[in-house]
């Protein structure tokens, strides 16, 4: 398990959702949870990738077919900004839109590039772009 925050501290902390883990909660308890169930998907998320089912079994002196390797029921995301968009009360900088109005902060910060990819992770976002 890892160290919480040092209270004040006002940067982000992963799986803290505005109803879920962090509603209701002292800060401590709160980022706790968040990090704790962000470990947790890390922890399975890597499991998931190495362990699979062998791809031919043998039964009754018969070999069938290939198998589809085992999957996860639950897909989890090594992504850090979901499709949720930026944390609510969020005073920080939002990129490229500065001179933007009208829209509802959750709507703005959701079409944003770093919120609205397919890609696992930013990073692999910008290199498909950069390299495409």
């Amino acid at each position: 398990m890892q160290e919480p925050p040092i209270p004040g501290y006002q940067g982000y902390i992963p799986r803290i959702y505005p109803t879920e883990v962090g509603l209701g909660q002292r800060y401590h308890c709160s980022t706790n949870s968040g990090l704790d169930l962000f470990t947790r998907e890390q922890t399975f998320q890597r499991g998931a990738k190495t362990t699979s089912c062998p791809k031919s079994v043998s039964m009754d002196g018969r070999t069938p077919k290939d198998l589809p390797s085992s999957r996860p029921t639950h897909d989890f995301s090594t992504r850090l900004y979901m499709t949720d968009g930026m944390i609510p009360k969020y005073t920080g900088y939002i990129p490229q839109r500065r001179y933007v109005f009208g829209n509802t902060y959750g709507d703005e910060t959701r079409s944003l590039e770093v919120c609205a990819h397919n890609a696992p992770n930013f990073g692999t976002f910008t290199r498909s772009k950069t390299f495409a």
